[in-house]
């Protein structure tokens, strides 16, 4: 992956803050990386149902990967 997909993928996909009394509370959540590894996986799930779990992360991760060296070309 690309040094731009790379830091695209590193991009929160939801900065969540939060004030609670006297505290502030930053949360980054999940990255897009794993953002769209996880839209990857939920797709297989609902189609695939005879692959192992490794085989489906691994190919995931790959979508994720090819999205994000797309979309670095588009910025």
């Amino acid at each position: 992956m690309n040094k731009k997909a790379k830091e695209l993928g590193n991009e929160p996909i939801n900065r969540v803050e939060m004030t609670v009394g006297d505290c502030n509370f930053v949360s980054a959540g999940l990255t897009k990386h794993e953002y769209f590894t996880g839209l990857a996986m939920q797709g297989m799930l609902a189609r695939e149902k005879e692959i192992t779990p490794e085989t489906m992360a691994r190919w995931a991760t790959k979508c994720a990967n090819a999205l994000l060296e797309e979309l670095s070309k588009t910025e």
